[in-house]
């Protein structure tokens, strides 16, 4: 059904009290003027009363109004009829004393107004071939209505109505028709204004919207219903703002009361116009509802948010007892499903991925034997119970839909997609902690055999392993401390590999066909660099973790040749601490630091955008960018939990290696 409010200027003005008289020359003693002139207006008439002074007797009174109509009488009280309502008169009167000749006058001024008050409030709900209207009873006295419909300028009918009622339903219309309605309220004394509304039958919605409570700057979807026949649509927005088309998409940039007018013309020029009312919430997206321990909090910590395949779902793992998987919905900021541990226990450093091609979600916790499989319904697929804790490094996913997951025990996992049981294992016993885990199916390796690999990074090595779970031979490399809680990134061309280290070393890369490694440190680096991710030009980017609040760039460009690009200066202590950038099709990369600021940084490195979210501390975790939005989540403390926030920023995706796991999805797989 659909509702139009149209909003009617009724023609009545209760006015009780009396009009004032102006002021006039004084008669002389012999002819006093009247006193107390008084002027109540009435519908269509107006009611005059005056007295004399005392000891003054007038033989009869002379009343002139309008244009030259007068009276005289010999009463102090007059009742003017056949006026127009709404129409200013001015009444004057002179006191004649016979031989003595008339006083000077009195006048005022006076409009008449009706008391035949006519329907104000006109609520029109169509239907399949019929109007329901429902009005408020105008006045008590109301004796009745009589409606009467028109199409195209000829009457279609009309319909009396009782005085006690106040709805009525007009049936066997035409629908898309565009009817002229028109009310007129009967009283004892005269018929009321005509009160006129415009309504068009029609079987269905006129429209429909995705949202009327999106978040500043998400898309609105606006199409006109499928039964609605072809004509003209215009949808105005309030911004200014006027599209065309059956199906329209519009981006609301301030936050609050917006309202868009639809205007449908159709073949035969019959025309509707509707107001669709939108409330546009402050930020893009925002939730902070995550289950807690009594007197703790919850946040993301060491992790990105990831996306469902279509980029309308966004994942995050909470890292505090208890520790759970968090699906909001996009548009509408709520949360979808949850997916609790059974532990109770945290899940730092446990961020999951999503497969691409499936949506199916992966992750894990900090707890021994929990690792899970979850529907993109929320539902459980299967949980492993075989692995150690899997806090140190994040799953990755073959184009089949293997899984690949490195526990704290460095045992590497192959699992099935279908029900979770062991592929194959391999424990690397060598590898000193774990770091980040990179499925390659370019066919470049060393070996030339065009088959695909997986890379592990940890603190001692980085390894190629084939898919059916073997090291290749000679094919290990130190990889001089890879940062654990951390992933690879990629150049442009897929060629070589990027990945961050501890304690001041900084960035490493390797080239896939050769393992030659290559290295960018900097006099400013002498903490922890974590995840580097790629730019549309090649550019790779990483921050650092800081040791004071003493200014030093802790965020770096680096060039595909590992020379040094920029360094961006900061006076955060632990600024950059597990921050996994995100980098959008301009080269403009966002990071959020450990003071709660969030940074949009220009690909030459001058600041573009700073905000700061209060509450939840800083951020201390990675970011991710999906349609024009950037993402990522606080931390929390005692008494705050840590929210995961979404900023409409407007461009594109980097089609590059932009986010922590490559895609959206996170899934680490190099194609």
């Amino acid at each position: 059904m659909n509702k139009y409010i149209f909003p009617i200027m009724a023609a009545f003005a209760a006015i009780l009290t009396a009009c004032v008289p102006e002021d006039l020359p004084k008669a002389d003693y012999n002819r006093a003027q009247v006193k107390d002139f008084v002027a109540i207006p009435g519908d269509r008439e107006v009611t005059l009363s005056w007295s004399s002074y005392d000891n003054f007797a007038p033989d009869s009174y002379y009343v002139t109004w309008g244009n030259d109509a007068d009276t005289t009488l010999t009463d102090t009280t007059l009742v003017v009829k056949e006026l127009e309502n709404g129409t200013k008169y001015t009444f004057t009167i002179q006191a004649d004393y016979d031989d003595y000749g008339l006083s000077g006058q009195v006048s005022l001024e006076c409009t008449p107004v009706t008391s035949r008050i006519a329907i104000s409030d006109v609520v029109a709900t169509t239907g399949d071939g019929t109007v329901h209207f429902e009005w408020s009873k105008p006045a008590d006295n109301v004796a009745g209505y009589t409606l009467t419909w028109s199409l195209a300028g000829e009457t279609a009918g009309s319909v009396d109505i009782a005085g006690s009622e106040t709805s009525v339903a007009i049936n066997d219309l035409t629908n898309y028709k565009n009817y002229t309605f028109v009310f007129v309220a009967h009283y004892p004394n005269g018929d009321s204004d005509d009160t006129s509304i415009k309504a068009m039958p029609s079987p269905g919605r006129l429209y429909t919207v995705n949202t009327t409570n999106p978040g500043l700057g998400a898309e609105v979807n606006l199409n006109i219903d499928e039964g609605v026949p072809d004509g003209n649509v215009v949808w105005n927005f309030d911004d200014g703002t006027k599209m065309a088309g059956r199906s329209v998409c519009h981006r609301f940039m301030t936050s609050g009361n917006h309202k868009v007018t639809l205007v449908v013309t159709f073949s035969d020029s019959d025309e509707i116009d509707v107001e669709i009312e939108f409330v546009v919430r402050d930020t893009y997206f925002y939730n902070e509802d995550y289950q807690i321990a009594t007197g703790s909090y919850n946040g993301l910590k060491a992790q990105a948010p990831v996306f469902s395949p279509d980029g309308k779902t966004v994942y995050a793992a909470t890292f505090n007892s208890p520790a759970g998987l968090y699906a909001f919905d996009i548009m509408t900021s709520t949360l979808k499903w949850s997916y609790i541990c059974q532990s109770q226990g945290g899940a730092y450093g446990c961020s999951p991925v999503v497969d691409p091609n499936s949506g199916v979600i992966y992750f894990g916790t900090s707890t021994s034997g929990e690792f899970y499989a979850l529907n993109p319904d929320g539902t459980l697929r299967w949980s492993n119970s075989q692995m150690k804790s899997v806090n140190k490094s994040y799953p990755a996913i073959g184009s089949d839909g293997t899984v690949y997951v490195m526990d704290s025990g460095n045992t590497l996992y192959a699992l099935s997609p279908n029900d979770g049981s062991v592929k194959w294992s391999m424990e690397l016993s060598d590898a000193g902690g774990n770091g980040g885990i990179l499925v390659n199916e370019t066919g470049i390796s060393k070996t030339g055999d065009g088959a695909d690999e997986i890379i592990v990074g940890t603190k001692n090595y980085v390894y190629f392993i084939t898919t059916d779970g073997s090291v290749k031979t000679d094919e290990t490399i130190p990889s001089n401390g890879m940062t654990a809680i951390s992933c690879f990134t990629a150049s442009i061309d897929h060629k070589t590999i990027y990945y961050s280290t501890q304690s001041g070393r900084g960035l490493y890369s390797v080239d896939l066909a050769t393992h030659t490694q290559s290295s960018f440190t900097d006099p400013a680096l002498t903490n922890n660099a974590y995840n580097p991710v790629t730019g549309p030009d090649g550019t790779i980017y990483f921050g650092c973790k800081t040791s004071s609040t003493d200014p030093v760039e802790a965020f770096f460009a680096v060039n595909p040749d590992m020379t040094k690009k920029w360094g961006y200066t900061v006076a955060v202590k632990n600024a950059f601490n597990f921050c996994f950038p995100s980098v959008d099709a301009l080269g403009n990369v966002y990071a959020g630091m450990n003071d709660g600021s969030f940074l949009e940084i220009s690909d030459a490195g001058s600041l573009v955008n700073g905000w700061s979210y209060s509450g939840g501390t800083g951020f201390m975790g990675g970011t991710n960018y999906c349609d024009g939005a950037v993402f990522s989540g606080k931390v929390g403390s005692k008494g705050n939990n840590g929210g995961l926030f979404g900023m409409y920023i407007g461009n594109d995706r980097a089609s590059s290696w932009c986010s922590r796991g490559g895609d959206i999805c996170g899934s680490s797989c190099l194609k």
